[in-house]
This record gives structure tokens, C-alpha cells and sequence, in this order.
């Protein structure tokens, strides 16, 4: 029987489960995150965030029908110092993981987080949290090209990759601000330092174009984030570490796995997942 040939109380006794459910689950969610970022400016609460991506959301939609009937804007200046700028911030975000991972031993192959106040692990952090931070700046990208008429390189792709990283970077810094992720970030903001290099050069005008011929090798860069880094930052969104979070669940539970994670008590809930995820204890799949 359809869902539409229920009776009407049915249907609202399964509506107020699965409320309640979405509910139960997100308060145990908020148990899990990362204690040392909560106070960390845009880290209390995703509305910030979501303002943020919607309002970029909102520009794409009106910027292109407001510069209908106006001239392009003339930015040399602008991009010049907006672009060597974010070589500046990239440049150290790179240098800040690459330090703190060398210090704190991590593996580039498989690395759980290490949710301790370890100061090489808090380093990490924050480097991670400034990378967020970067993909917030990387809307005025998109705000410039939109500005200056090129509205032909805002594609689909364009804001769909520019949107999520930024709203799906706030999730990973909120409960995994470490392991595996690193490398991602690390690998990506190096990849931007040479990629916003080429663009503030650009800059200054057609007389320096000869001097940018390494320009082929750059999109072979750009491709890389693109085909690499996403099997990175699937696993900062799916696991609290390479093994995943339902592999560091305990025998015990698994063994009665149909009862999901979310409909146990709270209580119980916020053990497991600080068994999960505090403790980092790696139980082998049986």
C-alpha cells in the first residue's frame, strides 16, 4: 500500500517520527564536534555560512541582469592585490599544514584525528579553519567576473564547486578539524599559489602574456583537485579517519546494527560517539 492510500493519522504518526528522528539525530551530532573550534569565529553555528553561500547565490542570479545595461568595470588594480593576496593566504595555509603534519608524524596515506590539544594538532586546525575561510573569500572570483561582464566563465560548474566547498568545509571543520583532510587542503592551497600567481600577473596586461607561457601547465594543475582531491575530502565528511566512523563503532553495537546510531538514547549516543570518535580506537572489521 502507497504512501497516498494510508490513512491520514498513519501518515502523520510516520511525518512526526522521522521529525523527531532528524531531531534526536542532530542534537547527538552537536555531542560529537570538535570541542576546539566551537568558539572560533563562523564555527558556532552554520547559519552564518548558509547567509553567506546564499547571498553569493543571490549575486549569480542578479549581478549578470544589474550590469545588463552598464559598462564592465575597469579592476587592474583590484585583482592585482586580490590575487597576490590570496597567494599570501594560501601560501600559508600550505606552509602551516605542511609543518604541522611533518611535526605531528601524519601519514599521507591513512591519518585519523587526533581531537587532543597537541599544539601540532591545534595547528593543523587552524590551518584547516583558515582554508574554509579562503573559500569564503574565493566567492569575490566569481563577484569580479560578473563585474567586469566576463559572465561566460561563471558556469554551473563554476558556482557549484565554489558553493559547496565552502558550505561543506564549515561540516568538516565543525567534527573533523584534522587527519586524512589535511592533505586535501595542503595540495589544494599549494595548487592556488600558483594559480592566483598566474592570474595577479595576468593583471598587469597583454605586455607580460609572453612571460606566462607556462599557462598549459596550469590547467593540468587545476585538473588535478578535480580528479584527486575529492577522494581526500570525501573521507573529512564521511569518517572521523581513513578506517571510517562505522568501522571504529564497537563490536557490541554492530552486532545489534538494526537499531540505527541515531535512535539510541542520547546518553548512550554521545558514549559512542566519543568512543568513536575521541578515543580513535581501531576495531577490525570482523
Amino acid at each position: 500500500m502507497g504512501l497516498l492510500d494510508s490513512k491520514p493519522g498513519s501518515v502523520l504518526n510516520a511525518m512526526s517520527t522521522a521529525l523527531n528522528d532528524t531531531v534526536e539525530f542532530y542534537r547527538w551530532t552537536l555531542t560529537i564536534t570538535d570541542k576546539r573550534v566551537e568558539n572560533w569565529p563562523l564555527m558556532q553555528s552554520p547559519l552564518p555560512t548558509l547567509c553567506i553561500s546564499t547571498l553569493y547565490l543571490l549575486f549569480v542570479w542578479l549581478g549578470p541582469k544589474w550590469m545588463k545595461d552598464r559598462e564592465p568595470f575597469q579592476m587592474r588594480l583590484v585583482l592585482i592585490l586580490y590575487n597576490f593576496g590570496m597567494v599570501l593566504l594560501n601560501l600559508f595555509i600550505f606552509r602551516e599544514l605542511f609543518m604541522g603534519s611533518y611535526n605531528a608524524g601524519y601519514s599521507y596515506i591513512c591519518q585519523t584525528v587526533d581531537y587532543s590539544d597537541n599544539v601540532h594538532e591545534v595547528r593543523i586546525a587552524a590551518a584547516l579553519w583558515w582554508y574554509f575561510i579562503s573559500k569564503g573569500i574565493e566567492y569575490l572570483d566569481t563577484v569580479f567576473f560578473i563585474l567586469r561582464k566576463k559572465n561566460n566563465q561563471v558556469s554551473f560548474l563554476h558556482v557549484y564547486h565554489h558553493c559547496t566547498m565552502f558550505t561543506l568545509w564549515w561540516i568538516g571543520i565543525k567534527w573533523v578539524a584534522g587527519g586524512q583532510a589535511f592533505f586535501g587542503a595542503q595540495m589544494n592551497s599549494f595548487i592556488h599559489v600558483i594559480m592566483y600567481s598566474y592570474y595577479g600577473l595576468a593583471a598587469f596586461g597583454p605586455w607580460i602574456q609572453k612571460y606566462l607561457w607556462w599557462k598549459r601547465y596550469l590547467t593540468m594543475l587545476q585538473l588535478l583537485p578535480n580528479n584527486r582531491l575529492p577522494k581526500q575530502e570525501a573521507q573529512l565528511l564521511g569518517s572521523a579517519g581513513c578506517a571510517g566512523f562505522i568501522c571504529a563503532v564497537p563490536r557490541d553495537h554492530r552486532a545489534h546494527s538494526a537499531v540505527p546510531l541515531h535512535r539510541l538514547p542520547l546518553p548512550q549516543m554521545d558514549a559512542l560517539g566519543s568512543h568513536c570518535l575521541r578515543d580513535q580506537l581501531h576495531i577490525p572489521l570482523p
